[in-house]
């Protein structure tokens, strides 16, 4: 983790990863795709946050916060994301 600028993961990710009881990612950007969820935990750091939108929209809000490298996590997000990616090449 200690390679990459932020984390993008689904709402079913999210939601597992608020079962640990402590999170996981402090101090990371993590950013949380769901276009169900209205808000996030508010016990959780100021620097989770929930993106909703396209994958091209997503791509682009992450690049303009200087995202170079960005871990993607769940499996409807890494299917999203790789489908838009062949279809650009």
């Amino acid at each position: 983790m200690h390679s990459v600028d932020a984390l993008l993961m689904g709402r079913k990710t999210y939601e597992t990863v608020l079962s640990f009881g402590t999170w996981p990612y402090e101090g990371k950007p993590v950013y949380v795709l769901s276009n169900r969820l209205i808000s996030l935990d508010s016990a959780l750091p100021d620097t989770v946050r929930l993106m909703t939108g396209s994958i091209v929209s997503i791509a682009g809000q992450l690049h303009g916060r200087g995202h170079r490298k960005v871990y993607l996590d769940g499996g409807r997000t890494i299917q999203a994301f790789s489908r838009r990616a062949w279809r650009m090449s």
